[in-house]
């Protein structure tokens, strides 16, 4: 399967480039850079059948200093209380369910701190002294799930109008007249519950134009649950 692990390298460095992920510099004096390495894996389809091959850069953000590379880390995720209480209101209220993928999440989050990370192994630019200096938040680093968040929080509130709740900062909701959406997210992965397929067409349309995402269709397997 090596052409198949080699085109999902490729894609994921063509994410990071275009992204602007880092900016290779020379390693400042007296810096330790955070290492890096590949994560593979091969995803599978609710029915056990091999989905794609994924390959993943992260940093090792085990050797970040707090207060040095980054300082705040929290960052909820829609607890699956609130995602099976969504799935029992879509099947009393007859409401729609749409599954999306946020494809490399993470790198839309942006960096709070000044970060410097090893080169990717095999994608070397330079000589050993060259660096990358992170634009944005990396899968791995100590902040990334918090950047993410507040992103996707900043995107779905500010831009789309979605509001969220109290007891879950990680479901939101979207009202239009006596149309409404409920869109839990876990980490990158969020449901659509609505009362309107027209109006789950307009927000997917309107957040793909923020993030690159896949529309998964119609929800019928979400966190294990079929």
């Amino acid at each position: 399967d090596s052409h198949l692990w080699s085109d999902a390298f490729a894609e994921e460095m063509a994410a990071h480039e275009r992204n602007g992920t880092w900016t290779l510099v020379e390693c400042p004096a007296g810096v330790k850079p955070v290492g890096s390495r590949w994560v593979l894996k091969v995803k599978h389809n609710a029915d056990g059948s091999i989905d794609r091959y994924k390959a993943r850069l992260v940093a090792r953000g085990f050797t970040q200093r707090s207060g040095v590379d980054y300082f705040e880390t929290f960052a909820p995720t829609a607890k699956i209380q609130s995602i099976r209480t969504v799935l029992a209101l879509a099947a009393v209220c007859d409401l729609h369910l749409r599954s999306i993928d946020i494809s490399n999440a993470f790198l839309n989050g942006d960096i709070d701190a000044d970060v410097y990370m090893q080169q990717p192994e095999g994608f070397e630019i330079g000589g050993p002294n060259m660096v990358c200096k992170l634009n944005k938040a990396l899968y791995g680093t100590k902040q990334g799930a918090r950047a993410w968040k507040l992103k996707l929080q900043a995107i779905l509130c500010d831009e789309l109008g979605f509001s969220c709740i109290y007891s879950d900062a990680s479901l939101y909701v979207y009202r239009k007249g006596n149309d409404f959406v409920l869109l839990p997210f876990h980490v990158d992965d969020g449901m659509f519950a609505a009362s309107s397929l027209e109006l789950i067409e307009t927000l997917i349309a309107r957040l793909s134009q923020h993030f690159k995402l896949r529309d998964l269709g119609t929800t019928d397997f979400l966190l294990g649950i079929k």
